[in-house]
């Protein structure tokens, strides 16, 4: 399973468990966030989230960079 289809994968089951058991409304952190696939998936479905990697350069979620921030 490759990087990016290990992210469109786990964003789908992600969305589900934040569905059902969070406030969808809420921030989210994908810490080590690597080139930010994930956040920027999650980000197009419609949620919060933020991005965090101090070793990988942010590729595609830029603008969500480290929650602290906002």
């Amino acid at each position: 399973m490759g990087y990016m289809e290990r992210s469109t994968f786990l964003s789908k089951k992600t969305t589900i468990i934040l569905w059902l058991l969070y406030n969808k409304n809420a921030k989210f952190l994908d810490y080590a966030g690597g080139y930010g696939v994930f956040v920027r998936l999650m980000g197009d479905i419609g949620f919060n989230y933020y991005w965090q990697d101090k070793f990988t350069p942010n590729l595609l979620s830029k603008g969500f960079e480290n929650i602290k921030k906002r």
